[in-house]
């Protein structure tokens, strides 16, 4: 990538004496340049090993073809990147790589390189890494690695003939040991880093799973997201790597339309060489030319996505659909974010017909269609019952669904059951990127037939648009018998409102149908020994169930309200028949039955080994021992534990024993503690290194991060134990 060069005038007025700045190679600077550099030290060596190769590639003509990516693994737990460039001579090698700063690319921007310093990024996460060249017949191996002054060298280990194509393959070992590993973040590195890459390269070691970016709309080099719970926010594309774009460097007061646009889901692809990055290429440079060409697309993009807009409503198989895609594009805030606010589409039509007489209020007037009726069903997030408005103007929506009412009577309770059966399976929770705005709404129609007619010519509709109240379930009504249906509960199967009626629906069931159940008085939730709360703990106890085995459906779940549950029949069919299950008494009984089949001694046990390490205990985790045990040379004491960390590792690893002690604490089954065998170790062993306990961060039960850390705790230890055997 061509760098921009800055060319300075100056004006002396005689001469001086001067210097020039040099950089010193030292240890030090050379870890700032290859270590220091990237906060993210697995991405960063993903991301510049990969464009490297793919550079390579572009230099051998062969773009099309995917370099190889091994990923490590337990079987196999190295990182590898072979392509199939151009390699490397030996003369190359031992100069052009291992010099800082000097790069083959600068003068194109062809090439995603240009600083001379991706090549060592290796050296941010490891202290040696494996160069092998294939050139010319030739296929030389050399280590890079740290010397004793921890500063880089690169050495020639040996050179044989081969037969395999020109490139370079670059290796080096990923840390692992019983206890933990860095395999995981490999992987998400590179399913996020390889979506960009317009060829993906052979994945080896580990499978990965690369899911591209979906897109609401798409124009010339730039496309707007969909939020769909990936990131948030606009990103560059150059170079097939993603750079978030820092909104706050545009919010000013000179350019509110660029700031708007920036403020959108926006993947913007720029050509290589059109911004400037900053050394570690982990963000963009916001230099004058970075700035300009970043307003420059974004100009591009408002002029470009006007047009996408209107074709996108000239394209529009009916007036109607028309119409939803302008509301759609022009819906402030709406689905295309910032760049709604932008867009000018006040000449849009469609077949040279004006979408809205009003454009800024987009509706429809429907009072002059005579024996005509439209009223609107709907049910918001605080209200229980479903809400009708009738309506002589109407408004243009994509949630608004129509019915025609084709019955003489029970159209209006079908309409009714259907916006809540809609609301309740989550339809009016969240935007979901499809044009819907939080609330579930039905149009229902009734009229004559030329007045139906006439209300689908003036919307635009076609028949595709309509469906039938005659399509909806019937709503049964019962009377006589009252103990045939009777009034209860049906869980929605959401936690989400903090009014406890909002996540119920009042329903009528034949109680000899049965199923699943939770007594509620008022919607506050019962089990045999007391008051559970609110659904918050019976969503929990469920997932806890289904991961045992249970294949329990939160939407088929009833509350029982008190006065049910006492009643005669509600208690045979219960206790007698069986038909009706009491999910708090089901997770008790389940309890029990694994306590009695083998795993009370595993809890107590577990609960046993972990109470070792309380904060108030011993002031330090078995994790941090474990680690700094394996960095110490002496035989001491925290080398005993390393088999109870492993232990714990295990029983970590048994989630039914985790879900089984989740239920056994929340319904207070817990069985006793005993005695562990490893009290005395770890009493022992923090008494004679009393500073482990200093600097473990027990108050968030996190580990020691800290590499350096852990290695001096390690000479802490073994300098005591030398000591001691002095």
């Amino acid at each position: 990538m061509k760098l921009q060069d800055k060319v300075n005038t100056i004006e002396r007025s005689r001469d001086f004496e001067q210097s020039n700045y040099t950089i010193e190679a030292t240890a030090k600077a050379f870890s700032i340049l290859s270590d220091q550099l990237y906060s993210n030290k697995v991405r960063a060596v993903v991301r510049e090993l990969s464009t490297n190769a793919y550079d390579s590639h572009v230099d051998a003509g062969k773009s099309d073809t995917p370099f190889e990516v091994h990923l490590p693994s337990s079987m196999e737990p190295h990182f590898a990147i072979r392509d199939y460039g151009t390699g490397l001579g030996h003369d190359d090698c031992m100069h052009l790589y291992t010099t800082y700063f000097r790069s083959n690319r600068t003068g194109s921007n062809d090439a995603v390189g240009c600083m001379g310093l991706g090549s060592k990024s290796p050296f941010a996460y490891s202290d040696s890494f494996t160069v092998e060249s294939f050139f010319d017949g030739e296929h030389r191996t050399y280590n890079a690695y740290k010397n004793e002054e921890d500063e880089p060298v690169f050495a020639l280990l040996n050179t044989k003939i081969t037969h395999e194509p020109n490139g370079l393959k670059v290796s080096f070992p990923v840390a692992s040991n019983a206890y933990n590993n860095d395999f995981d973040e490999f992987v998400d590195e590179a399913e996020d880093l390889y979506k960009f890459f317009k060829v993906q390269p052979k994945i080896t070691g580990q499978s990965i799973e690369i899911k591209p970016d979906e897109y609401i709309i798409e124009g010339d080099g730039w496309a707007v997201r969909k939020r769909n719970g990936g990131a948030y926010g606009v990103y560059a594309i150059m170079g097939q790597v993603a750079y978030p774009i820092d909104v706050d460097q545009f919010n000013n007061n000179k350019d509110h339309e660029t700031y708007s646009i920036l403020k959108t889901n926006l993947n913007i692809t720029f050509d290589i060489g059109e911004l400037s990055v900053t050394p570690s290429r982990e963000s963009l440079s916001y230099n004058k030319h970075t700035v300009a060409s970043i307003t420059k697309r974004c100009a591009e993009i408002k002029e470009n996505a006007e047009k996408v807009a209107e074709e996108a409503v000239s394209e529009a198989e009916t007036l109607w659909d028309a119409r939803l895609s302008y509301v759609s594009i022009t819906k402030t805030n709406g689905l295309l974010g910032g760049l709604s606010n932008v867009i000018s589409m006040d000449t849009a039509e469609w077949n040279g017909i004006q979408l809205f007489k009003d454009k800024r209020h987009q509706s429809i007037y429907i009072g002059d269609i005579l024996d005509l009726s439209v009223v609107v069903y709907y049910r918001d997030g605080w209200k229980k019952a479903v809400q009708r408005n009738d309506i002589l103007t109407l408004v243009v929506d994509p949630s608004y669904v129509f019915y025609i009412d084709d019955l003489k009577r029970g159209g209006i309770s079908r309409v009714k059951e259907a916006v809540k059966d809609q609301t309740s399976s989550g339809r009016n929770a969240a935007w979901d990127g499809t044009g819907r705005d939080g609330k579930f709404k039905i149009y229902r129609i009734k009229g004559t037939e030329e007045a139906i007619s006439k209300f689908r010519e003036l919307l635009g509709c076609d028949d595709s648009h309509f469906c039938k109240t005659s399509d909806l379930a019937s709503v049964q009504r019962y009377s006589g018998d009252v103990e045939k249906r009777t009034s209860i509960a049906k869980w929605t199967g959401s936690t989400r409102s903090w009014k406890k009626g909002d996540n119920w629906d009042d329903v009528s069931k034949d109680l000899d149908e049965g199923g699943y159940f939770v007594e509620i008085n008022r919607y506050e939730l019962r089990d045999t020994s007391g008051c559970f709360g609110d659904v918050g703990t019976l969503d929990e106890i469920v997932d806890i169930l289904n991961n045992l085995g249970y294949d329990i459906d939160k939407k088929k779940i009833y509350g029982i309200k008190t006065g049910v549950r006492n009643r005669d029949k509600f208690r045979k069919l219960e206790n007698i028949e069986g038909k009706w299950i009491n999910i708090f008494a089901l997770a008790q009984k389940v309890v029990k039955e694994f306590l009695e089949d083998g795993y009370k001694e595993l809890i107590q046990e577990k609960r046993s080994n972990q109470d070792l390490f309380d904060v108030n205990n011993t002031g330090c985790l078995i994790v941090d021992i474990a680690n700094i045990a394996e960095k110490t040379t002496t035989d001491n004491d925290l080398k005993k534990l390393v088999v109870l960390h492993k232990h714990l590792v295990e029983l970590g690893k048994d989630q039914k024993l985790d879900n089984v002690f989740k239920l056994a604490r929340k319904f207070r089954l817990l069985p006793g503690k005993k005695e562990s065998k490893y009290e005395p170790y770890v009493k022992a062993a923090v008494d004679k290194y009393p500073l482990i306990k200093l600097c473990s961060d027990t108050r968030y039960g996190d580990p020691i991060k800290s590499q350096e850390s852990i290695t001096e705790l390690a000479r802490y230890v073994d300098l005591i134990e030398r000591e001691d055997n002095a």
